[in-house]
């Protein structure tokens, strides 16, 4: 990229007449505060207070940044501009100059004029923790618009974007540029956000923009922008704690239009997916007898995928028109019909009675969802329809466009997804699944090409959703109108550490319902990563169970029996703990709908942002993959490219209380247990924080106290994602506790369970421990 009337960094004179400034403003400030104003101008600044923090920007240059209100920087200026424009293929301007043109108590407009005399409009409005910018540039044109303050870190968040290529091997985002921020990577990036969060600072930022973007943390700026725009129209700054940063985050991606949705219970379960099970060789005697494999074994399975084969393979004897078909005819339309945009229709020798074979799951207590695509092959039964009422995208020349995504392996239309019509239509194609009572989709184009919208699916499930339909989300964009987030396909032959870093970074992102993909990946039903030693297999297996069992959802594919009676013991125990963990799990998730914090999986630098030995710790040479699950579990599970010799990890363990699931061993943090052991029968989880776990245990909902906090309490939502409980510990006598249920105004009776005090837990009650 070109840059243009690039200055050299401020000498000595001009920093210290500029840092006088500051205190002056400050001081200014202070008397504006007492005035109840946010926006406050002088002859060289306009100050904004978000909270507890402030913005402050330098007229010339726009050069701005973000400070405590006692004047320490949090985030420094860029030296030379704040904000960069270039127009089609020109090289980058800087602002030279600044002009307040209109101010109210939260608003202000200025005019900026760069260095070749182009000019254009910039509004800020604040709020508390919140400061909305745009760029409006004067003249019409196609821009490239960047935003940029001095440098800034440690970085996290860009979802997929920061589990590939260069810096993926640390979860912070160090020297992280991606410019363009393009979505394709063989059809990797897909649940795609620029939302970047910096813990220590107190500070996040994210530039709303679905097309062209470009991202830079470097050690020389920190900018974010928007390629081939015609304006910048929402690009927020976020102030304040993490939790604060995430309820206004939260309140901008749903005003903005990227909203996020209450997921529904099942989903939070374990599952089981086809594919990796059986790869292509699905049909309703091979997946019941699965099923039924999986269930005798006591594995607690709430939801499952048939994401292939169950559209027809061959074509029948006649068309759509009733004519006969000849076998030329009969194998191009078969091909036809290979993708999962085949409506309604389902092979006949493969499905012969689909709703029986749904019914079937549906007492076993199982939801049942297929793929689902919005590729139309040319010639398929709906596509002529489609054409005919232009619900599909264009090309430059308006004419619909064929496109060749990673499946079907043929070119397809695209719908248009910012067509309402044409939504209202494929969601009404969709309904033609769901009369043969199939639950949901599992949402699955990739490799689409990168000039697409990054939202192109977004109003798909948006409207879905709206119907209540169980939606996995394979791609999304800031916001979260599916029940959960899936990454990328994790088979045994890919960098094992890419999953724990992929998951992390979706928590940081803002999308907390984590899905790591199928245990054992989509290979081993096929065999096509090779011939590798079962032992090896074995690990690699009970290793992604324990991993998969203290993320907010996991599901199975190839039989863990496959490989023996302890790779299947310790799979099952995996799948257990998970399901006692279902409806904690599930209430954490109902609190980060309502919140934006990713209290189902929560990275330690969020928990405790204050604490210096937090962070660092995620990467591929500590590989200390820690996160908190609600405010009371500490998930460790030893898993990364060392996943078949490695028995320890490095533990952190931050202030407080800690005690080991398994043992009852109490810690005092702050503390780190060197080289501790992580055997594979380990449950990997310590419980800190507030103490407060619910579990469902034998079909009972049990809340389990340990005596790590006196004073305390914690929310619980039920599993209709509404009814609310809170429970509250006001300095028991450890000892001798006493427990009320402050709803039902009784007593409860309790006992000592595994290192806690127990007892039966209704949802909708309040209970105090005293």
């Amino acid at each position: 990229m070109k840059v243009e009337n690039e200055k050299k960094p401020m000498h000595m004179k001009t920093r210290n007449l500029w840092l006088f400034g500051v205190i002056f403003s400050a001081f200014l400030l202070l008397q504006c505060a007492q005035k109840n104003e946010m926006i406050y101008e002088d002859k060289d600044s306009i100050i904004i207070r978000a909270g507890e923090i402030e913005f402050f920007l330098q007229k010339e240059g726009f050069r701005y940044g973000f400070r405590q209100a006692d004047g320490t920087i949090l985030a420094p200026a860029h030296p030379v501009s704040g904000l960069q424009i270039g127009k089609g293929d020109d090289a980058v301007m800087n602002v030279v100059t600044t002009k307040l043109i209109k101010k109210a108590s939260e608003y202000a407009e200025m005019e900026v004029t760069f260095s070749n005399g182009l000019t254009a409009l910039i509004s800020l409005s604040c709020k508390p923790h919140t400061i909305k910018m745009t760029v409006e540039p004067h003249e019409e044109g196609e821009y490239q618009i960047i935003l940029r303050t001095g440098p800034i870190g440690p970085a996290y968040g860009m979802a997929d974007h920061a589990a590939y290529g260069a810096g993926s091997e640390d979860l912070e985002l160090k020297e992280f540029i991606r410019d363009p921020f393009d979505p394709t990577a063989q059809g990797r990036h897909r649940m795609v956000s620029n939302f970047a969060i910096f813990p220590k600072q107190r500070l996040a930022q994210v530039n709303m923009e679905p097309g062209g973007k470009l991202v830079k943390f470097t050690s020389g700026q920190n900018a974010q922008g928007s390629k081939k725009v015609r304006n910048m129209p929402g690009f927020y700054y976020f102030t304040g704690s993490p939790k604060e940063i995430y309820q206004a985050f939260l309140d901008a991606r749903n005003e903005e239009g990227y909203r996020v949705d209450k997921p529904k219970y099942a989903w939070f379960g374990t599952g089981w997916e086809a594919f990796g099970a059986l790869s292509w060789n699905t049909n309703y005697k091979t997946v019941t007898e699965n099923i039924d494999k999986y269930l005798e074994y006591g594995y607690p399975l709430s939801w499952m995928v048939v994401g292939s084969g169950f559209w027809p393979s061959g074509a029948g004897e006649f068309d759509e028109h009733g004519t006969p078909y000849n076998a030329e005819t009969r194998s191009q339309a078969s091909k036809k019909l290979q993708a999962t945009t085949s409506f309604g229709m389902w092979d006949k020798v493969k499905y012969p009675d689909p709703k029986a074979f749904i019914d079937y799951f549906h007492r076993k207590g199982l939801i049942l969802t297929i793929g689902l695509r919005i590729g139309f092959i040319p010639g398929g039964p709906f596509t002529d329809e489609g054409l005919q009422n232009g619900y599909f995208l264009k090309d430059t020349h308006n004419k619909p466009a064929l496109i060749k995504p990673g499946f079907p392996r043929v070119p397809v239309y695209l719908l248009d997804s910012q067509n309402p019509q044409a939504v209202d239509w494929y969601v009404g194609l969709c309904e033609k699944w769901l009369a043969y009572g199939v639950d949901g989709f599992k949402e699955d184009l990739f490799h689409h090409p990168g000039y697409l919208r990054d939202d192109l699916i977004d109003p798909v499930n948006r409207a879905l959703m709206d119907k209540g339909v169980y939606i996995m989300g394979r791609n999304n964009y800031l916001g979260s109108p599916v029940d959960i987030h899936r990454y990328d396909d994790f088979n045994y032959n890919q960098a094992q550490d890419r999953g724990p870093m992929n998951g992390l970074a979706y928590a940081f992102s803002g999308f907390p319902y984590v899905y790591p993909d199928i245990i054992g990946g989509t290979g081993l039903a096929t065999g096509r990563f090779g011939d590798e030693s079962k032992d090896k297999l074995s690990k690699y297996l009970i290793r992604y169970a324990q991993y998969a069992a203290v993320n907010p959802s996991m599901a199975f594919g190839y039989g863990p029996w496959n490989f023996g009676e302890q790779t299947n013991e310790l799979c099952l125990r995996a799948a257990k703990l998970h399901d006692r963990l279902h409806p904690y799990i599930y209430s954490n998730a109902v609190r980060a709908y309502h919140t934006g914090f990713p209290y189902t999986l929560t990275p330690l630098p969020l928990a405790y942002p204050d604490d210096s030995n937090a962070y660092g710790l995620a990467n591929t040479t500590r590989r200390s993959y820690q996160w908190m699950i609600g405010d009371a579990l500490m998930a460790f599970p030893l898993y990364g490219a060392d996943y078949e010799t490695a028995n320890t990890r490095d533990v952190y363990l931050p202030a407080g209380t800690w005690v080991d699931y398994d043992t009852g061993r109490k810690y005092e943090g702050p503390l780190t247990l060197d080289s501790f052991e992580i055997p594979l029968e380990k449950t990997p989880l310590f419980v800190g924080g507030t103490g407060i776990v619910v579990e469902e245990i034998e079909d009972q909902l049990k809340a389990r106290i340990y005596p790590v906090n006196v004073n305390t309490e914690t929310t619980f939502y039920g599993k209709d994602g509404e009814t609310l409980s809170i429970i509250k510990i006001d300095n028991p006598d450890w000892n001798n506790p006493k427990i009320t249920d402050t709803t039902g105004k009784s007593d409860v009776s309790f006992s000592k369970v595994r290192h806690a005090y127990q007892f039966d837990f209704v949802e909708g009650h309040n209970y105090l421990i005293n």
